[in-house]
């Protein structure tokens, strides 16, 4: 009888097992982590807000202090020496955050003063590369449509001064026709013809220049 129910309870927490896991998995990542990472954020943001807070109230402290000696009435039992230390020290508090002022101001004037003569230099160099790139493709420009005139024996493909017949010439001439011949290339395009043409052109030329030479 106790064998029968070990065996009941463990084929039943086989089955059950991989669920009770499979829960426990998604209670962990769906609602236990994204809980504590929104208290995590709460928490940071109240950090922030009272950090705000303390800044502005450190702020506005010396508006009040200001603000306190207009509010109040000046006692007339205080003696002489103190009235003269009390606008003395804030004379010197005065002189204090006009000088701040205006070396603050004197930064600001340096800063955008500096930024201005980088971007001054900057223009200056941009302008001096668009010149000389200008000017580098106009010297490059009439290189470009100067006409390449090949040798006769390199249109044949032949080494300068290597000797051959006019049967030989005569068998190279047909074969760069028929390789080189406009009609072949015509269905490519407008400018593949005109390349042929010019090729062909070559080849007869450099023909009626090696055929003399043929032995």
């Amino acid at each position: 009888m106790l064998n029968y129910y070990t065996t009941t309870m463990a084929t039943a927490f086989s089955k059950i097992g991989p669920v009770l896991l499979f829960i426990a998995v998604s209670y962990v990542v769906f609602i236990k982590l994204p809980f504590l990472l929104l208290v995590k954020a709460v928490a940071h943001k109240e950090s922030n807000l009272m950090e705000l807070k303390h800044d502005s109230d450190a702020v506005n402290d010396p508006l009040r202090l200001k603000e306190k000696p207009h509010a109040s009435k000046p006692d007339l039992r205080q003696a002489p020496g103190q009235e003269s230390a009390k606008d003395s020290g804030e004379d010197s508090k005065k002189d204090h955050k006009k000088n701040d002022r205006s070396q603050s101001k004197k930064g600001a004037q340096q800063e955008s003063r500096q930024d201005s003569r980088n971007e001054s230099k900057q223009n200056q160099r941009k302008h001096q590369e668009k010149t000389q790139d200008h000017s580098h493709s106009k010297k490059e420009a009439p290189s470009k449509h100067r006409p390449t005139q090949e040798s006769p024996e390199s249109v044949f493909e032949l080494t300068p001064g290597q000797a051959f017949s006019k049967s030989e010439l005569k068998k190279k001439y047909y074969d760069l026709l028929k390789m080189n011949h406009p009609d072949k290339v015509a269905s490519l395009g407008q400018d593949f013809k005109v390349l042929a043409e010019k090729k062909t052109k070559d080849i007869n030329s450099a023909y009626d220049r090696l055929k003399n030479r043929a032995s």
